[in-house]
């Protein structure tokens, strides 16, 4: 369909990070500057195929959607009937394994060291000299502490790992510099879908968190935290709008993310979380129980209450596999339309509810028409959540 050519990624260049960071040492010294720091949180959300008008498509991610291929562990397996549906209004902090590298400059009249020594954007920094980095503060202390005129890194680009050779450059102030511009975590506020209690374990969002420079999956684990909406933008016809979040209490953690894919990111959670809509769980639907017609969304606009909002299934997708754009998601709630103008940033992740199922959760605003968007089937985001890197959850058993 033609307007589907104006989707708009609407989380990344809205995500509040740790900021980008220049690396350089003087003595035996390394610190590091902080580019920019944003203050308010803002939203993961909405992460949409197509044109793109503020950020790279997702055929730059390394693991882009068309290429996904379900893990074959989900054939035979006996899911969970029934879930609690979330609705809440969650933070994410996501951590990437290893440093990010997501710019460069340059160091005074120079080209970047790294960027000659053939670092590229989008690697991910794992080693110096042998030494494992995980963080930014490890990379700055094992770039200061090394001897060696030129430093040996071991990153990983695409799905290979590459060696390459950096050799800094000494500025006229005694800075040992690497031009280099990284990033080794990012925070936002997105919402979550469901929260299985037999397995423990959550989906929300319900698309992969990039990053914001880079357009990169982020590979990675992080935490999840209690969160509230404090503001909305409205959202109109060329112009998405957004919630506007903030972490309650960052120092208490609801459950960790082992899993960022294309369906949304997944954890643990030890129990049930709070502000629930509903204290009972409700049947996950299968994809050919879902029609066109009504339904009812369940998201956060103000504080952290989870409300009801009425809306219209169109052009439901016959799947048999998961896949993502399941649905397309009408917003016909009067009260909604007249405070968001319809699917807005912070919605990414919404349970859709129908005929007493979860049948799905938003995931894509139209830049065009911010009334519409894509859903995706829950019966894809509940099998992505029991399924972990080379095992299943031992909850889950085989028929």
């Amino acid at each position: 369909m033609a307007c589907f050519a104006h989707h708009n990624p609407l989380s990344r260049g809205h995500l509040s990070s740790t900021g980008k960071y220049r690396v350089y040492a003087k003595g035996a010294h390394l610190d590091m500057l902080s580019r920019h720091r944003s203050k308010s949180l803002r939203v993961f959300v909405l992460v949409a195929m197509g044109t793109f008008v503020f950020a790279p498509t997702l055929q730059n991610v390394q693991h882009p959607t068309s290429a996904y291929k379900p893990p074959v562990a989900w054939a035979g397996i006996r899911r969970a009937e029934a879930v609690y549906v979330g609705g809440q209004s969650i933070g994410i902090r996501l951590n990437s394994k290893g440093v990010l590298v997501v710019g460069f400059e340059h160091v005074e009249d120079s080209d970047s060291p790294a960027k000659a020594g053939h670092i590229q954007v989008g690697d991910v920094i794992e080693t110096i000299n042998g030494q494992r980095i995980h963080s930014i503060s490890e990379l700055r202390e094992h770039v200061m502490k090394a001897s060696e005129h030129t430093l040996d890194f071991v990153v990983h680009r695409g799905e290979a790992k590459v060696h390459v050779q950096v050799r800094p450059t000494v500025d006229s102030s005694g800075n040992k510099r690497l031009g280099l511009l990284v990033r080794d975590s990012t925070r936002g506020v997105g919402t979550l879908t469901f929260y299985d209690a037999a397995s423990h374990r959550y989906g929300a969002l319900g698309h992969v968190i990039t990053d914001a420079d880079t357009g990169h999956a982020i590979d990675g684990w992080g935490t999840v935290y209690d969160s509230e909406i404090f503001g909305i933008v409205r959202g109109s016809s060329g112009k998405p709008g957004e919630k506007r979040g903030r972490f309650v209490t960052p120092q208490i953690r609801l459950g960790s993310i082992d899993s960022n894919t294309a369906f949304g990111v997944f954890g643990s959670m030890k129990h049930v979380p709070p502000h629930l809509y509903r204290a009972r769980k409700i049947p996950v639907a299968r994809p050919n129980q879902v029609h066109n017609g009504e339904a009812t969304i369940l998201t956060v606009v103000h504080g952290q209450q989870v409300e009801p909002f009425t809306v219209r299934i169109e052009n439901k997708t016959r799947q048999t596999k998961p896949t993502t754009k399941s649905m397309i998601v009408h917003v016909t709630d009067p009260r909604l339309l007249k405070e968001t103008g319809g699917i807005v940033q912070g919605m990414s992740g919404s349970p859709i509810l129908q005929d007493g199922r979860l049948i799905g959760a938003v995931t894509h605003v139209f830049v065009s028409d911010p009334t519409r968007g894509y859903g995706v089937y829950a019966k894809w985001m509940l099998e992505q959540a029991h399924h972990r890197t080379g095992a299943l959850s031992s909850e889950v058993k085989a028929n």
